[in-house]
């Protein structure tokens, strides 16, 4: 998340059981990013230059970070919920039904936010892919196991690949030239529109 004069992130090297870090600062300079890995044993004041189409991250060791590398991986921003944020993330469920988990936060603080799994129809489709959300905050029945803190605390609970609840389908557009859903969107029946960032 960015700020006039910095910004925080949020880190997790990927693995299943990987710690999660949150609100970690990174300063901001142009197109120079500043990083701490202090946190994790690793160096500080690390710069990292942002790519010109803001895709990229580029370290002085080589190592690039780009965005949404798995298309549809990444954050976006509900405008329903400005102070929010939803997250989807590739998963896969025992019987390969459940494609991603979504983090689902209408408040912008960490504890408020909410699991849900879904699957998807083929990446291939054209020009938009139907994604099903099952368990959508105000969709589902409560369920009484433990409360995940986090996306990865919730994949390493091994959602169940059935639904709680009434499944939501959205369709997470694929094309650049789409006129009726923008590129890089989810969007809903009732018109809201999440807007990857």
């Amino acid at each position: 998340m960015a700020s006039g004069k910095g910004a925080t992130m949020t880190l997790s090297d990927g693995g299943s059981g990987d710690e999660t870090y949150k609100n970690i600062p990174v300063g901001v300079n142009g197109n120079e990013l500043s990083f701490d890995f202090g946190f994790k044993g690793g160096p500080k004041g690390v710069i990292a230059v942002l790519s010109d189409d803001k895709q990229s991250i580029t370290f002085p060791d080589g190592n690039s970070w780009s965005k949404n590398q798995n298309k549809y991986d990444g954050i976006y921003k509900d405008p329903k919920y400005p102070n929010g944020y939803r997250v989807v993330r590739k998963f896969r469920g025992d019987t390969k039904i459940i494609n991603f988990i979504t983090e689902v936060n209408d408040t912008g603080n960490a504890k408020d936010s909410v699991f849900c799994k879904g699957s998807h129809a083929s990446l291939f489709s054209i020009p938009t892919a139907a994604f099903t959300f099952y368990d959508l905050p105000g969709t589902s029945k409560p369920v009484e196991d433990e409360k995940p803190t986090n996306i990865v605390s919730y994949a390493l609970q091994r959602p169940a690949d059935y639904s709680n609840g009434v499944p939501t389908v959205g369709q997470f557009s694929l094309e650049e030239s789409n006129s009726v859903f923008p590129y890089g969107t989810i969007t809903f029946p009732d018109k809201t529109v999440w807007t990857r960032i």
